[in-house]
């Protein structure tokens, strides 16, 4: 341990009640910025469960599309995972009081749709097979038409058409409102037994024209598809969807995605990006305070250096124990001389003492103002014999001069750490420490 990691440790043992308000105050700093962070990450979190119960985990969504783009883009390996949505036509029920919304909608899935997108059961179970189905509440509260399970559906199921001038024109699956005038053709009976309710899905669009009906996958031939998708690169999924789908329609999962960090949204990106900016500045604010705290810690202990520093030197490897004193009328000077250090890199040799200087009239800035000048301006080659020099006077060439100051006003009391390092002469052994020794009493000091 090097004399300013000895003397810090000194003085924090000293001031007891001080050391433990700045450890008190660096860690609520700290603790202020992991509970900060880590809300932020939780609330991020939190918002993404939310979002995946609400709407399912799907980042990217295929709409009435054909089965090549299906079979084309499963082949992509930046697609993570997928499931399909048959789309098997719309059903005409004539007791519907929504007039825009006249059909039902059957689409079959398989077990793992669910694991994309949510299907809330609110009685019933899910289909097993291709003649049961689940229908929505929706079609109760909103359609005026209430279904029980267990009861028996006949459907005739087909695919919607608008005449036009020229002849009919086929209404892509669920991408078109209700029109007046639109016709079924293409119908197939279908017989269906009811297992289940259901809340209204969230995969139905509002402006979808029918209530959405669920089956299980079977050989029935499907007239569209619909895709959910994950990616491996959900950043890219607006990209991908957009290479895939040829025909038909293609939406991401925005909210998923921002909240995921993965936004295609430039705009939202740069708000979120400028939140991260403002996030950053409140952490660098939070560690500079934790530094300021820090460095007025050590200007409230006193410590200052000059621009040689005292970390660069080892460990002790003798001691000297050597003390002088004397008065000057108004100070009582003590002069220690502790340590004799090895240094292993540009200098042989360092020789560290302490001057302790007692104030009789009181310790004022004005007294250490004029220490740091004298120090500041001390040259040991030209004034050898001054107290700060003393070790100077040994039989080394002094490449230098160094220092250190600590401040105890109530005890009017200035403690200077001063050190001379040579560029030239042997490494320092214990059998030079008598050598030393007989130096330092021949200058007046007491040694052990």
């Amino acid at each position: 341990m090097n004399i300013f990691s000895r003397f810090t440790l000194r003085t924090l043992k000293k001031n007891k009640m001080r050391t433990l308000v700045t450890i008190i105050g660096i860690a609520l700093s700290v603790a202020m910025f992991t509970s900060v962070t880590s809300i932020i990450v939780s609330f991020q979190q939190y918002l993404m469960n939310m979002e995946i119960v609400r709407d399912g985990t799907w980042e990217g969504r295929m709409i009435a599309t054909n089965e090549q783009c299906i079979q084309d883009i499963s082949k992509d390996k930046q697609v993570k995972g997928m499931t399909v949505m048959e789309n098997l036509g719309f059903a005409r029920l004539g007791d519907i009081q929504n007039e825009d919304k006249p059909y039902l909608m059957v689409k079959a899935i398989d077990d793992s749709f669910t694991d994309y997108s949510p299907i809330n059961l609110i009685e019933g179970r899910m289909p097993k097979n291709s003649s049961e189905i689940v229908l929505s509440k929706h079609l109760e509260y909103n359609g005026g038409v209430k279904f029980d399970v267990g009861d028996t559906l006949k459907l005739q199921v087909g695919t919607r058409y608008y005449a036009e001038k020229k002849g009919d024109k086929q209404l892509p699956v669920e991408m078109e409102p209700f029109q007046a005038g639109e016709t079924l053709k293409e119908k197939s009976e279908k017989t269906y037994t009811v297992v289940g309710i259901c809340d209204r899905p969230v995969s139905e669009d509002y402006s979808a024209a029918g209530y959405s009906a669920f089956t299980k996958k079977g050989e029935e031939k499907a007239r569209s598809y619909d895709a959910f998708l994950t990616f491996t690169q959900p950043k890219k999924s607006y990209d991908i969807l957009e290479k895939y789908t040829k025909t038909g329609a293609y939406t991401t999962h925005q909210d998923l995605l921002r909240f995921m960090g993965n936004s295609t949204n430039d705009r939202y990106n740069r708000v979120l990006y400028s939140m991260g900016a403002i996030l950053i500045g409140i952490i660098v604010s939070i560690v500079g305070s934790i530094v300021v705290i820090l460095i007025l810690r050590f200007l409230v202990f006193g410590v200052h250096k000059n621009t040689t520093g005292l970390s660069d030197y080892k460990a002790a490897n003798v001691d000297l124990n050597c003390a002088y004193s004397h008065n000057t009328g108004d100070t009582d000077i003590s002069i220690y001389s502790d340590f004799i250090y090895n240094y292993q890199k540009s200098y042989k040799l360092a020789i560290y003492n302490r001057m302790v200087i007692k104030y009789q009239n009181g310790l004022t800035d004005d007294n250490v103002t004029e220490m740091i000048n004298k120090l500041n301006s001390l040259d040991c080659i030209v004034d050898g014999n001054n107290d700060f020099c003393v070790s100077n006077r040994l039989n080394f060439d002094s490449s230098g001069f160094g220092w250190s100051y600590i401040t105890d006003k109530p005890n009017n009391t200035l403690t200077v750490i001063f050190y001379n390092y040579y560029g030239s002469g042997k490494r320092i052994t214990a059998n030079d420490k008598e050598q030393i020794k007989t130096h330092y009493k021949n200058e007046g000091y007491i040694c052990e």
